[in-house]
């Protein structure tokens, strides 16, 4: 092995060719001096030649050549190749049957090769070392097999490196090793345990189909350039705790069969698990993404953990299996994740931090806690068949690795409003001071059953007198849907300040409204929240009167109720017409007056056949 201290000698027999004992090379060549077995006699000896295999005389290189058979040794530690030399001495272990270099133990720790190097279907029989070798032209160890340890730590690709389809049936180690340029470990199949722990991959790093069939271990490597694991399969542990991927990194129908640790990781590009299947436990415990993450269509079939994990884009779960996860979260994303079709099987509590949440035909099979903060949540067509509750968290989430808030600058601070509970059973949903102004009510089930907690608004009519046309119009101020917000500013309403639909759709008529005032009016009574019951009821009244298949008589009874009570909700309504009545009476009588004598008695009949008429005298 090469020593760490480059002015040092290393510590075997070395050439030493442009040695200067006094300048800046004091040990020259450090590649090993080249040992071959002589036979005298039915004797075998050993031969030291004074030189490494690249400084020796071309008849002893050929006498040492002539000695190599399939599964020779070959010990040439710090020793330089050309692209020629190197493919004579694998041509002298090339097996005649296969056309294969087989060799047997094989040290080229610190060796330098300067060309190309092809170790194309090479077979290692037995250790293969290759630490603190510098490859500096293209190398290619495509379908090769270590069927030994192979360590390449410290190791240097400068151009492409090429591991398609290669075989490593034992410990393999690239600790420390730097990727330079394009690197593929293609197919590869790695039957014990592997290690690129602190390696560097400067160019771009392809593992599609790869298989580890032991556990795997990328701690704190860096991923200089796009990294791809494509139908890759982990049999054991994968561990990338602390892995810096700089650019993009796709995991695309990778199958984690063992434990996968994410703790730590930095993605700072675009990171891709489409199709991913994790059999055992997954941790992204304090994971970084500084740019959109992608789970969609995962399957997680044991724990999940995000716990204290930052998203700085947006995030994807759609369509994702949650088969045992207890908990998602807490973490935080600055942008939406989508929940979309996502399935929870198990009892979960969601903690997530978001500028949106998307939980569009999502379903949950059991009981979940979703503790939300800032989101905008859209529930359209969720399915939950065991209680759902929905409630704003108040603190921000605290980081895992410290306790301390959770980064959330990149979210506009905001309370939690519901987008849209449309085809959603209310029946098993509650929910703790939401905001819903801007909530679709329209297409819920079992409305009457929602369960309202602490301070969930919902928006309010304008209030106050406005101009529609040449006519001022006054609207009474009240609690109403955002459904009756868009109705009314689809009409010549809209400069009241009534809220437009934010995407532009057709409003609902006042037919479909009558049923969710009716409908949550009942949710209200049967909370004892009467004064929001009235509303609600007055709600109902105002649509059944602005709906033209109302009959007209009904319709004349509605209009004449609204304006003498305000549907027997406004007090002052009525008060105001008692007090014109009585106002009136008063100017009638004094118009008219009272008369100012009273009037005669007369009395009439007829005495003794005869009639007669007469006024009676006062007493």
């Amino acid at each position: 092995m090469t020593a760490t201290n480059p002015a040092a000698p290393p510590n075997y027999l070395h050439c030493g060719r442009g040695a200067d004992p006094g300048g800046e090379d004091p040990v020259g060549c450090r590649g090993r001096r080249v040992r071959r077995l002589r036979s005298d006699a039915g004797e075998h000896e050993s031969v030291w030649y004074d030189a490494c295999l690249a400084h020796l005389t071309d008849a002893d290189r050929d006498a040492y050549l002539n000695t190599l058979s399939p599964g020779s040794e070959l010990q040439h530690p710090g020793t330089t190749f050309d692209t020629t030399l190197l493919g004579r001495l694998l041509a002298a272990v090339r097996d005649p049957a296969t056309g294969q270099p087989r060799l047997g133990a094989v040290d080229f720790s610190g060796a330098t090769f300067q060309g190309h190097a092809e170790f194309r279907e090479a077979i290692f029989q037995s250790y293969a070392l290759f630490g603190g070798t510098a490859f500096r032209g293209r190398v290619l160890f495509s379908r090769a097999t270590f069927q030994s340890v192979a360590l390449f730590r410290g190791a240097t690709f400068q151009k492409h490196a090429g591991f398609d389809g290669a075989t490593f049936q034992n410990e393999t180690v690239f600790d420390n090793a730097i990727f330079q340029s394009h690197t593929m470990f293609g197919h590869t199949v790695f039957q014990s345990g592997t290690g690129f722990r602190t390696a560097t991959f400067e160019g771009y790093a392809e593992f599609a189909g790869a298989v580890f069939q032991r556990n795997i271990t990328f701690d704190r490597t860096t991923f200089e350039d796009d990294a791809r694991f494509e139908r890759g399969t982990f049999e054991d542990e994968a561990g990338f705790h602390g892995a810096t991927f700089r650019r993009r990194a796709w995991f695309l129908r990778v199958t984690f069969q063992g434990s996968a640790w994410f703790q730590g990781t930095v993605f700072q590009g675009d990171i891709v698990f489409h199709g991913a299947t994790f059999q055992d436990d997954a941790r992204f415990k304090g994971v970084t993404f500084q740019s959109n993450a992608r789970f969609s269509h995962v399957t997680f079939q044991g724990d999940v953990r995000f716990n204290g994990a930052t998203v700085q884009g947006d995030t994807w779960f759609n369509g994702t299996a949650f088969e045992r996860a207890p908990r998602i979260g807490p973490f935080v994303c600055w942008g939406t994740v989508d929940l979309s079709a996502a399935v929870f099987d198990a009892a979960v509590i969601i903690e997530v931090a978001a500028g949106g949440l998307d939980f569009q035909r999502t379903r949950w099979a059991s009981t979940a806690g979703l503790r939300l903060r800032h989101a905008t949540v859209d529930l359209s067509d969720a399915v939950m068949e065991y209680p759902v509750s929905v409630t704003a968290h108040a603190a921000p989430f605290p980081r895992e690795r410290d306790d301390a808030a959770a980064d959330e600058s990149g979210i506009e601070p905001a309370a939690v409003r519901m987008l849209s509970l449309r085809g959603v059973d209310a029946a098993h949903l509650s929910r703790t001071d939401v905001d819903l102004s801007g909530c679709r009510f329209a297409g819920t089930v079992h409305l009457d059953q929602l369960r309202l907690y602490g301070r969930c608004p919902l928006p309010r009519a304008p209030g106050g007198w406005h101009r529609r046309g040449l006519l001022p119009v006054r609207f009474t101020a009240r609690q109403t849907l955002a459904e009756e917000q868009y109705w009314r500013a689809a009409r010549a309403d809209a400069a009241a300040g009534w809220m437009p639909p934010p995407d532009g759709s057709a409003p609902l008529e006042p037919a479909a409204l009558v049923p969710l005032y009716r409908e949550l009016r009942k949710t209200l009574e049967d909370a004892k929240d009467e004064p929001g019951a009235a509303d609600f009821y007055y709600g109902e009244m105002e649509m059944r009167r602005h709906d033209p298949r109302t009959p007209a008589a009904e319709r004349f009874l509605l209009r004449l109720y609204w304006a003498l009570s305000g549907y027997g909700l406004r007090a002052s309504r009525a008060l105001g017409w008692l007090l014109v009545a009585m106002f009136t009476t008063v100017v009638l009588m004094m118009l008219w007056g009272l008369p100012k004598e009273s009037p005669k008695p007369v009395s009439t009949g007829t005495v003794d056949g005869r009639s007669g008429r007469g006024r009676a005298s006062p007493r």
